[in-house]
């Protein structure tokens, strides 16, 4: 059964109500005395926590949703960035991030709940890719960084995992587990138009103060964004009634926080991914990929500004990435085939690399680069067995948004971080039934 080992029928109603309601009380009575942020989040976390790991023994399912709707509003607890400050600044101390504590809960339930049912295996895309990450993190420059980041990576794929062995034995379970996952956007949409409206709480980034949601830096903000809204606009075609009204409320909330997010990468992956829908779906959505082009002509050119400053430093992001993608193809030489281990690029060069395929061939080495491709490749193969093998309802919908998302990821990795992007679009390939071999329903 989807539901695997189930401790209890017992009725979730009621410690849910009363968890919920000490979350507030505790929370209040620690913003009424200002106290700190990590006394107003101690309560939350700890609450919170307690209230998963009762889903999870109870109603795996439900614990599931709850993580994939919460998941992308646990950034805020850690503070808001500011670049003027050296390393990464946060006024929670990483002990109590909430992102982290939720992951760690996931991997150990995850990992039992998939014990407990019978083995059919994990996509052979997503062991290369985890096998050589692990291969790159014992050779790293910084073992316990890329061991870090190799776990967190680990997470959010086992969950890809658990998500299409749940949708694929319980398709039932598809629009509800979807529908967890817009709900996440409601926090970050929220909180990006509070940011916008008042100015208060955006991030300082290089000079520019930036609305980022939920999230710590605009550019997760955006990729979150991208993603959701591409696979909203194609399942609008697919969506009736209040659902649909619903549905469109939330797309175009998504849609302005990917604009006023001012992440450019993540602007030009939405028009990649619009074109997919367009040409897939509804040529009529031409014309918006059309004014969006040049509304991008009209705003790109003008944000970049100089191309170097007087000092001989970066004017504008488009230079400043070249920058750091010169002195991260430096870094190579170190260890060509398998690496220098995840995320030690940015303790080697302090900054970002702002490009994943690079970051694949520096971090992991050519055998990462390889591996990387072939995730991306396995999920363009998915989304067109998908468009093949359907014509109406809501696998043709998620069938279009996955490929419309595989070819913004596509575009969005040359200039920025999305490693994590690109596990979470197992996702979208779980909810049409594809991963597994479970096939297609039309």
């Amino acid at each position: 059964m989807a539901e695997g080992v189930v401790i209890t029928r017992a009725r979730t109603g009621w410690p849910l109500v009363l968890g919920a309601a000490a979350v507030a009380v505790l929370t209040g009575a620690q913003v009424a005395a200002a106290a700190s942020r990590a006394a107003v989040v101690f309560p939350v976390v700890a609450v919170g926590l307690a209230l998963l790991v009762y889903l999870a023994v109870t109603r795996f399912a439900a614990f599931v949703g709850a993580t994939l709707a919460v998941r992308a509003s646990l950034d805020t607890a850690r503070g808001t960035l500011d670049t003027r400050v050296v390393g990464d600044y946060s006024e929670l101390p990483a002990w109590l991030d909430p992102g982290t504590a939720v992951g760690v809960l996931f991997l150990v339930a995850g990992l039992a709940w998939l014990a407990a049912q019978p083995w059919k295996g994990v996509h052979p895309a997503i062991l290369a890719f985890l096998g050589v990450a692990g291969l790159s993190t014992l050779g790293s420059y910084d073992p316990a960084t890329s061991a870090a980041e190799l776990l967190r990576l680990a997470t959010w794929l086992l969950m890809m995992v658990v998500v299409g062995r749940l949708t694929s034995e319980e398709p039932a379970l598809r629009g509800p587990l979807l529908t967890a996952v817009f709900a996440a956007a409601v926090p970050p949409v929220v909180l990006t138009v509070h940011q916008v409206v008042t100015g208060a709480d955006q991030a300082y980034v290089h000079g520019v103060l930036q609305p980022h949601g939920t999230f710590w830096h605009p550019n997760g903000l955006g990729l979150f964004c991208m993603l959701l809204a591409l696979m909203g606009v194609s399942l609008l075609w697919w969506s009736r009634g209040r659902a649909r009204l619903l549905l469109a409320v939330v797309v175009a909330g998504l849609a302005f926080a990917l604009v006023a997010s001012e992440a450019r990468t993540a602007w030009l992956g939405a028009v990649a991914g619009l074109v997919v829908v367009a040409i897939a779906q509804d040529r009529r959505l031409l014309a918006v990929v059309g004014l969006a082009g040049v509304a991008a002509a009209v705003v790109l050119p003008s944000s970049l500004g100089e191309s170097r400053t007087d000092a001989g430093y970066a004017g504008n992001s488009v230079v400043w990435r070249f920058d750091h993608w010169e002195q991260a193809l430096g870094l190579m030489e170190r260890n060509p085939v398998t690496g220098t281990g995840l995320g030690t690029t940015k303790m080697l060069i302090i900054k970002e690399v702002h490009n994943d395929y690079l970051r694949a061939a520096v971090e992991t080495g050519l055998l990462g680069l390889i591996a990387y491709l072939a995730l991306l490749v396995t999920l363009a193969l998915i989304a067109a067995r998908a468009l093949r093998a359907t014509r109406a309802g809501l696998e043709r919908g998620v069938a279009v948004g996955l490929a419309a998302c595989v070819a913004a990821l596509a575009v969005a990795a040359l200039a920025d971080n999305v490693m994590t992007s690109v596990a979470v679009m197992w996702y979208f390939a779980a909810f049409a039934g594809l991963t597994h071999g479970s096939g297609v329903r039309k």
